[in-house]
């Protein structure tokens, strides 16, 4: 599980610490200040969507939006959060796992397909 020289592999990360961390802010009413949180948080994971390394995209779309898909109300929250980039990648993942509530909702909140 972990590499030689110690480093977090990013996959445990994101799904072992971010997720919870970030379903929960999702998940709980939020005050004014978690809601500019969660926007920094989702702004982060749309710059790592766009990214040019397929490894840094792959945890973007396996890890993150694969677990926040896990729960429809989640996803339909975090829609308010993620960019577009953020949107593809969920919507090619949740193809993937046929999850076709998701599909439809993601469907729904993007402009550009």
């Amino acid at each position: 599980m972990w590499r030689d020289d110690a480093e977090i592999p990013p996959h445990i990360a994101f799904g072992d610490i971010f997720n919870p961390f970030s379903i929960n802010l999702l998940g709980y009413g939020k005050s004014e200040k978690d809601t500019q949180f969660v926007l920094n948080i989702f702004g982060f994971i749309e710059l790592m969507a766009r990214c040019d390394d397929i490894d840094v995209r792959n945890v973007v779309s396996t890890t993150i939006m694969a677990r926040i898909g896990d729960d429809f109300n989640i996803l339909k929250q975090a829609l308010n959060y993620i960019g577009k980039e953020t949107k593809r990648l969920a919507l090619e993942i949740e193809g993937f796992y046929g999850r076709g509530d998701n599909i439809e909702l993601l469907k729904q909140n993007m402009d550009f397909i």
